[in-house]
């Protein structure tokens, strides 16, 4: 069932945000892409075989009381010079 004593805000499910970087450093670039976390990240982009999403899991665990909008939720690379002096 649906808890009755969690009122976020006023009732309104919870807006949750975030930023996720994807770092290069010193010219070394993960593996991972914007495009396969925003697959985690969405019920709409999950990949074929991809049983859940932050979405869905955040839909599921607060029972509703907490959004995540993956259009709140921004995912960027960054680039990360090496320069400077150790």
């Amino acid at each position: 069932g649906t808890p009755t004593d969690y009122d976020v805000v006023n009732g309104a499910p919870y807006q949750f945000r975030s930023i996720t970087y994807i770092l290069t450093i010193c010219g070394q670039r993960t593996p991972v892409t914007v495009a396969a976390v925003q697959s985690l990240w969405s019920e709409a982009l999950k990949l074929p075989g991809q049983q859940y999403s932050m979405q869905g899991f955040f839909k599921s665990c607060s029972y509703g009381k907490v959004e995540f909008n993956p259009a709140r939720n921004i995912v960027v690379e960054v680039s990360l010079p090496c320069t400077g002096t150790a």
